[in-house]
């Protein structure tokens, strides 16, 4: 088995107006733009009649993922779905999967010359507006270190929750369109929208919100940006910068900012100004940071955790997009799903509260900071990542396995095979069996400690995988 790690995700989505994909030509295709994700460019392009294959007569759409990037294969798994009427994807939804290797730029792109028909489309796809909307999503997989730690993954998490709608608590009625929203993750990101939907206004009580004086791809654009940090290509870039002074949204108006600068001319400007330092240069992003300060003050919160007679507020929104487990336990059809106040047994206070920061912030503590824990920083690692398997917080698994195998040696080694053998962690489980090979005073001294004896009487089986690695 391959060290092989996802190392990086994106979606793209399509929206598109069928009557207008019934005129055009068959080949003609819309593409995202390049996207870099996992160190390669991509690019997903949909044909509305299919492509240019021999047998296709305009009856279905093609999907294709093109690897864009000059230097070398990559291997990424490509997924498409197509949205029903209500703007959810449910299991009886169009979608199909498939992983690839893909050869360097200017070869054949990958995917389906028939996604799926065009009468199929009509049927069961396309909405009042006349629109469906077609979802690509790719992740990229890489030869490498198996505890090397992917991007964030909190944007792309907020992206998925934005175009499921699950869990939403606000529309907002654009032009007669309308926009299915969360408050929790509108008011961590714009001071405007937390003063509107937490404060004293009217609006914080309405569940239908109309909004004046924006046009519906703007505050698609803009919800978008919200969700994931990233500014769509597509936007009219001169009213989302309107729009995010309106909702004070600082990091957007750089962004727009720097792609009206990238198109400046001597007929649009009077003076080219010259500095050492570029105004517009772009911070790094900060929805960590502000989903970490919704979580400090409790704003919005509607659900609480009891752990150890302690109490942690949260936001079931946030919860659902970073966890399959809460996402059923808190939107699905589970008595916690109306319930208020929770109680969470077999987790500790201490490894509850940072793994609630870790979901906000995706950022892991450096170490046990607990004043009332007697819990080692490896003993605290070691429990988060239980924690981290029974919410399936995968990335939490490997922050929390890379601080582990900082800390092992032969007196550890054998006690930390049996937690990445115990709670599914196989990326930190390869390491620890390389590890028993490294030389016979080592294999020595590993096999006495009380942590391989436990280890062999629980996980017996793992003695033949160590033999193949370190030898009878």
């Amino acid at each position: 088995m391959s060290d092989s790690t996802f190392n990086s995700c994106f979606t793209h989505q399509f929206k598109l107006n069928y009557e207008d994909t019934e005129k055009v030509a068959i080949g003609y295709s819309v593409s995202s733009e390049n996207i870099l994700a996992g160190g390669h460019l991509w690019r997903i392009g949909c044909y509305p009649r299919g492509d240019h294959g021999k047998e296709n007569k305009g009856e279905c759409l093609s999907m294709f993922l093109y690897h864009e990037s000059e230097s070398k294969d990559a291997k990424a798994i490509f997924e498409a779905f197509v949205m029903d009427k209500e703007g959810t994807v449910s299991s009886s939804s169009h979608q199909s999967r498939v992983l690839h290797v893909f050869a360097p730029k200017g070869s054949d792109g990958y995917g389906w010359p028939s996604f799926v028909e065009r009468s199929v489309l009509k049927s069961r796809y396309v909405t009042n507006d006349g629109s469906f909307v077609i979802v690509g999503a790719v992740q990229v997989v890489q030869e490498e270190d198996p505890l090397d730690l992917p991007p964030s993954n909190i944007g792309s998490h907020l992206g998925l929750l934005l175009d499921s709608t699950a869990g939403s608590d606000v529309t907002f009625v654009v032009d007669g369109e309308r926009f299915a929203a969360h408050r929790a993750v509108l008011a961590a990101r714009s001071p405007v929208f937390n003063a509107q939907l937490f404060g004293s206004m009217a609006d914080a009580t309405m569940t239908s919100i109309p909004l004046h004086g924006i046009s519906a791809a703007t505050l698609r654009a803009m919800l978008r940006f919200m969700y994931t940090d990233a500014c769509p290509e597509e936007a009219d870039d001169s009213d989302l910068l309107a729009a995010a002074d309106r909702f004070d949204l600082d990091r957007l108006k750089l962004l727009c900012a720097r792609k009206l600068w990238n198109n400046v001319t001597e007929d649009t400007v009077a003076v080219k100004v010259v500095q050492e330092e570029d105004p517009l240069d772009l911070p790094p992003s900060n929805i960590g940071s502000h989903l970490g300060l919704l979580l400090d003050s409790t704003a919005g919160s509607d659900v609480t955790f009891v752990v150890d007679g302690e109490r942690f507020a949260a936001h079931r929104a946030m919860l659902a997009a970073r966890s399959p487990v809460f996402k059923a336990q808190l939107l699905g059809s589970m008595a916690d799903a109306t319930m208020s106040s929770i109680p969470l047994h077999g987790i500790s206070a201490a490894t509850f509260r940072a793994m609630l920061r870790f979901m906000y912030t995706d950022a892991c503590p450096e170490e046990a900071d607990d004043s009332d824990s007697d819990s080692s920083p490896g003993e605290m690692f070691h429990d988060l990542l239980a924690a981290a398997d029974r919410f399936d917080l995968d990335r939490l698994k490997l922050l929390c396995a890379r601080k582990l195998w900082n800390n092992v040696s032969e007196d550890t080694v054998a006690d930390t095979l049996i937690c990445a053998e115990t709670y599914n962690c196989p990326q930190l489980k390869r390491k620890c069996l390389g590890f028993f090979g490294e030389g016979k005073d080592f294999k020595t001294k590993a096999v006495l400690t009380d942590g391989f004896a436990r280890l062999a009487m629980e996980f017996p089986w793992i003695l033949d995988e160590l033999r193949e690695k370190a030898g009878a």
